[in-house]
């Protein structure tokens, strides 16, 4: 039966399509699809000891692990005034490799005192050859909602689904800031899941599609399994 194997980096429809529209296919091979999550490197732009690093990690990986899609879950580009220039290097690197690669932010990606916004940030990505959820979900809280699809190796059925989901980052209503430091994922982003989840449901008979997704803020509940 195929499944997806993650593969965890530093510490922790249709086919999607890249920014020129054109498709940008994921598949099952061999019966596996492999994932690659990259969390918090905070990179700082101008450390090149780190950049260096984090060249050497992705080449190994790809060696090593030869995975079918890489995804950032937050904090990726922070602690710097040159954004641009950090988001740049990450585009050069991963487009580099030819493997599709998707993005959703953390809680310091665009804090204030970087001088940068989440459009911002999703402007530069769309320079990417090979993003595969830089146009998300329109009209839903957020940037990079998106759900891929991951085709079956012998046909075009959909055999699995990643969901990109932007947990945002700090709240922005009165209301919230009394309970939660951190943002939360909103109720139009649940229903966006929800409308997705069974409409690749209906596509496969009914029968709910394998699923994981991807996002940075821990939901609530983690905290009470910890």
């Amino acid at each position: 039966m195929p499944y997806l194997a993650a593969i965890a980096l530093l510490a922790s429809s249709c086919c999607p399509k890249n920014n020129e529209g054109q498709e940008k296919e994921l598949r099952f091979h061999d019966g596996v699809f492999r994932i690659a999550q990259v969390c918090d490197i905070h990179y700082g732009c101008t450390d090149t000891d780190k950049l260096a690093r984090i060249r050497e990690m992705v080449t190994k990986t790809v060696e090593e692990e030869h995975p079918d899609l890489f995804v950032f879950t937050g904090d990726a580009v922070t602690g710097s005034d040159d954004a641009h220039k950090g988001w740049l290097d990450m585009i050069e690197i991963f487009d580099g490799t030819g493997i599709p690669w998707a993005v959703v932010l953390g809680n310091h990606d665009a804090e204030a005192n970087v001088g940068i916004t989440a459009d911002s940030i999703f402007t530069y990505l769309s320079a990417a050859r090979n993003i595969v959820n830089v146009r998300g979900a329109a009209k839903v809280f957020g940037h990079g909602n998106k759900a891929l699809p991951i085709l079956h190796e012998k046909n075009d059925s959909v055999a699995a689904v990643v969901y990109c989901i932007d947990s945002n980052d700090y709240p922005t209503t009165e209301g919230l800031k009394r309970v939660s430091y951190y943002d939360v994922i909103h109720d139009d982003q649940i229903q966006w899941y929800i409308d997705e989840s069974n409409r690749f449901k209906a596509m496969n008979g009914g029968v709910p599609v394998p699923s994981v997704a991807y996002y940075h803020i821990c939901l609530p509940e983690f905290l009470e399994v910890a």
